[in-house]
């Protein structure tokens, strides 16, 4: 055998080492993120997470980590940020499945948005919010009762504008 055949053979040999090894490191690294047991949990995690203790081994593996993470998580927030969260967790329980699936795919299409658009998008929110409730009312009430095509055009007019750099005219009542 000559020596250009067996450095081939070496590289294919070592090629085929270096697979192996990247499936074994995947398969390890799976074991090490896997989904943490009930007694790996920190107190506070336990005690967030007390509701589930009895099936918490039967959860799946990614639904575990998310609830560890959020139970981590929930420790970190200050207490109105904490009554925030309950309040909207009790206006998702108050909803249909067919209005969670909505507001589940609006928040993937924001997500899929660029971040200057989903940025731009939450200072405008910011702004809204600032309103006082019944100008915000107002608005909205405005927006319910204009017709789809009538939507579609301001808004296109808007971005028309925010294209241009232009800011969009302030309606008038």
């Amino acid at each position: 055998m000559n020596i250009s055949n067996h450095n081939i053979r070496n590289r294919r040999a070592s090629g085929w080492r270096w697979r192996v090894l990247g499936v074994l490191l995947l398969c390890w690294h799976g074991v090490l993120v896997a989904a943490p047991a009930w007694d790996d949990l920190t107190e506070s995690q336990r005690k967030v997470l007390a509701p589930l203790e009895t099936k918490w081994e039967s959860l799946p593996e990614q639904r575990r980590e998310n609830l560890a993470r959020g139970a981590a998580r929930w420790a970190t927030l200050k207490p109105e940020q904490r009554q925030l969260a309950k309040k909207r967790l009790g206006q998702w329980r108050k909803m249909t499945p067919e209005q969670r699936q909505r507001l589940k795919n609006r928040f993937r299409r924001f997500l899929a948005l660029p971040a200057e658009k989903r940025q731009r998008l939450r200072h405008r929110f910011r702004q809204f919010k600032a309103l006082p409730p019944d100008e915000r009312k107002r608005l909205r009430d405005h927006w319910r009762k204009l017709k789809p095509a009538e939507r579609k055009r301001i808004l296109r007019e808007r971005h028309k504008r925010r294209d241009q750099g232009t800011r969009p005219r302030r309606p008038v009542d």
